[in-house]
């Protein structure tokens, strides 16, 4: 080649070599080999692109055979198709065929994407022989199902100073160099050897998925894996299955693969990757090379003079630093930074600004603080130090007056504040407070009235102050009926009320007063009835209307007995009752029950007074006094009536000093009495025949002697 070659327009739909959409047909379709030799000369071919999804053996050869050389070339398939074929996919070639004969492949690149299914691989799909294999590097996207490999999807032959970097997906045995190294019997001759490579390569599938090989049967000496690795089953950093018998001087990065096993080879770290001293028995003098200092590298062969190196670190530099802030009373590990930017090479590198100290609350304002920024990708990348300001903002305070409440007439209550936003375990105590008021006053009407705040200040706080409400309700005041009382048939007295809850000096003026009003009128019989109220207003007061009792009482009603006078002997004469007291028209005929007149003397009783006695009266609307009347029983001195039928005599009659009794007989002693004329007992003695009384002390006049039934009158001179 004197030139590269560009394929894009030949394979163009107006191309000579679209074929109908099928693109590119491979050099020696069908039974030809390629058998001659291609020197390249560091010439490209670019714009490959195969779209035979259904055909075999797809690559810029269909196949290459004996004697075939081809050296000094790179490939670049398409952004687009790249080659997708079934099976036996590669770059360069599908396959190479089995022949006694040796091949020469060297010094050859290539670069796009291959798409199939078994023995798919960047550079080959299969190879079984040739002995002069070395030089071959692919940086590819390999997508296959079985034997997929990022530079050969199923090797059997030596391999040397090669290496792949991009990304190999596939099911079953696949790596991120090769998919399956190993002697095949059934192709004869030449072993798998993978001598001085590497892979970059992230890989995934889901059996024997390895960093550098899948299934590995062969020998394996200085060579490495770092891409990403996932699968299910048989799944390690450097081999995912086979043989671990003739693996030497090899290793995995455990950070960047992912994976902390492998079926050979030695897991470390990225830091001992970029340790020369890492690599014991590596030719770093011929054949490899990695870069020191605070770009060193992992190994990489000094063939490669451009990018990528692997595991290169940069020392990336800030163009602009971040815009940091934060909140009072958050930690500088919480500044929020925005607009940084941080550059290595022209390219853009992510990574995170960490400030230090990181539990550090400053005041709000600006502080210096110091700063490290970890790339995102520290194996590509170095940490950079320095001092940065961070704007540390004031946190927000919410100063809000409490709500209060009092009714009216009452004095303000105290008036307090609350506050939302407090940092740091503050409080009040770290600001200047601001100031609560209100207009309202004891004499203020009912309403809500603004409690304001004022004034107040503070360095870390941005202050909000919002108002409160003093609502002033309704005072209590309750209106109640008096008690009021009259007799029955009485007018009913003025009704009045009484209040309880005035405030403010005032009185029953500063409100339109209720009215009280009963039902009950003079005729209402005895009893208790409702004083009610109705009615009246107040704006400032909760006006409560309470009943009183109007007690309608008995009235009094005087009854008394009529002095009436008889004879002895005669009967009890009709008593009569006056009265005094009747109201409303009444008279004795309105009395539930009327009083009836008695007495203790009846025919038989001697001569005297007698109480007339009253009781017995009932009435509801009534209560009864009762006036004795008098009863005289007087005698006629000298009616033969009161001296007949004597058995018993008293002698001398007249008599100066004392008296004697006769005609008792041989009877027991008997009671006798002494009366003056108005029926007065004087005294009382017991007499039998022959029984003297001495009665020198009367007064001269008339007397009377009752024995038993018998009276007598004696005259005493």
């Amino acid at each position: 080649m004197v030139n590269d070659i560009d394929l894009t327009e030949v394979l163009s739909p107006t191309g000579p070599y679209y074929n109908d959409g099928a693109l590119w047909e491979p050099i020696g379709v069908g039974a030809e080999r390629f058998e001659s030799q291609l020197e390249g000369n560091g010439f490209a071919i670019r714009g490959l692109a195969i779209n035979r999804p259904t055909e075999n053996s797809l690559g810029l050869f269909f196949a290459i055979g004996n004697d075939g050389a081809i050296q000094n070339l790179k490939i670049f398939t398409d952004d687009v198709v790249g080659i997708v074929g079934q099976d036996y996919m590669g770059v360069l070639s599908g396959w190479v065929d089995m022949s006694y004969m040796d091949i020469y492949i060297k010094n050859v690149e290539v670069s796009g994407k291959v798409t199939g299914r078994n023995y798919v691989g960047g550079v080959f799909g299969l190879i079984n022989m040739g002995r002069n294999i070395e030089h071959l590097s692919a940086h590819v996207n390999v997508t296959g199902v079985d034997f997929v490999g990022g530079l050969i999807g199923y090797s059997g032959i030596p391999l040397s100073r090669c290496f792949t970097t991009g990304s190999v997906q596939g099911e079953n045995y696949v790596g991120g160099l090769v998919g399956r190294n190993r002697l095949d019997e059934e192709f004869w001759m030449e072993d798998g050897r993978i001598i001085d490579s590497y892979s970059t390569c992230s890989v995934s599938g889901n059996l024997g998925v390895g960093g550098l090989v899948g299934l590995n049967e062969g020998a394996v000496v200085r060579s490495y894996a770092s891409g990403a690795v996932s699968g299910m089953t048989e799944v390690g950093g450097l081999f995912g299955s086979g043989m671990d018998t003739h693996v030497s001087d090899s290793f995995w990065n455990t950070e960047t693969t992912g994976v902390s096993v492998s079926l050979g080879g030695i897991g470390i770290s990225s830091g001992q990757m970029r340790d020369q001293a890492t690599f014991t028995g590596w030719d770093f003098e011929n054949v490899w090379t990695s870069l020191s200092g605070e770009n060193r590298s992992f190994p990489y062969f000094k063939m490669v003079t451009t990018d990528p190196i692997p595991g290169k670190i940069g020392v990336p530099s800030i163009t602009t630093l971040p815009n940091a802030s934060l909140v009072y009373g958050q930690a500088i590990g919480s500044s929020v930074m925005t607009g940084a930017l941080v550059e290595h090479e022209g390219l853009e590198v992510e990574g995170s600004f960490v400030l230090s100290p990181t539990e550090l609350k400053p005041l709000a304002g600006t502080e210096t603080v110091d700063f490290v920024f970890e790339p995102l990708l520290p194996e590509l990348y170095l940490p950079i130090s320095g001092q940065m300001d961070v704007a540390v903002s004031q946190a927000p305070l919410t100063a809000t007056a409490d709500n209060q409440s009092r009714t009216y007439g009452a004095a303000n209550p105290a008036l307090s504040i609350s506050y939302s936003g407090f940092v740091n375990g503050e409080d009040a105590t770290a600001i200047t407070a601001p100031e609560a008021a209100t207009l309202a006053e004891a004499t203020s009407p009912v309403g809500d009235y603004a409690i304001t705040l004022s004034g107040g200040a503070a360095d870390n706080y941005d202050l909000t102050l919002e108002n409160g409400t003093l609502s002033v309700s309704q005072a209590p005041l309750t209106a109640t009926a008096d008690n009021q009382s009259r007799t029955y048939g009485a007018a009913n007295p003025a009704l009045s009320i009484s209040y309880s809850g005035f405030v403010n000096g005032e009185d029953a003026t500063a409100i339109t007063a209720p009215e009280a009003a009963t039902l009950a009128e003079a005729t209402s019989p005895v009893g208790d009835y409702a004083i009610s109220l109705s009615g009246g207003a107040a704006d400032n007061y909760d006006l409560t209307l309470e009943n009183g009792t109007l007690s309608v009482s008995q009235a009094p009603l005087t009854v008394t007995a009529l002095d009436q006078t008889r004879t002895v002997g005669d009967e009890n004469p009709v008593f009569e009752l006056d009265y005094s007291g009747f109201v409303n028209g009444d008279d004795p005929r309105a009395l539930t029950q009327l009083p009836m007149a008695s007495t203790v003397a009846d025919i038989n009783s001697i001569p005297g007074e007698y109480s007339i006695e009253v009781g017995g009266g009932d009435d509801t609307n009534y209560y009864f006094i009762y006036q004795s009347g008098t009863l005289y029983v007087t005698i006629s001195v000298g009616s033969p009536e009161a001296l007949e039928e004597r058995t018993v005599s008293a002698y001398p009659n007249p008599f100066i000093s004392e008296i004697a009794f006769s005609g008792f007989g041989h009877s027991e002693p008997k009671q006798a009495a002494l009366y003056d004329l108005s029926g007065r007992k004087l005294r009382a003695f017991m007499v039998s025949d022959g029984t003297s009384v001495d009665l020198s002390d009367l007064s001269a006049g008339v007397y009377l002697i009752k024995v038993d039934n018998q009276l007598f009158k004696m005259v005493k001179e």
